[in-house]
């Protein structure tokens, strides 16, 4: 299950910043239990050219994953 926590451009200390916020959990499907869960944000700053938010929320949901248990992944 995934969930998006934040998704949007702001102004943060005087820097335009892109920031995406995602919530991931990994249920058992035979019992109902979670297995494993995250949440994380990352914000890119930028100056002219906006990042795009789709291409922070995929660089966040990979780094995210690297971090499941092994035994998760099955």
């Amino acid at each position: 299950m995934a969930r998006v926590n934040s998704w949007e451009y702001v102004r943060k200390e005087g820097d335009n910043v892109g920031r995406v916020g995602l919530s991931l959990r990994l249920i058992d499907a035979t019992t109902g239990t979670t297995v494993w869960k995250a949440r994380h944000a990352r914000s890119n700053s930028y100056m002219f050219i906006k990042p795009s938010l789709k291409d922070i929320a995929k660089e966040l949901a990979a780094e995210m994953i690297k971090y499941m248990p092994p035994q998760a992944k099955r």
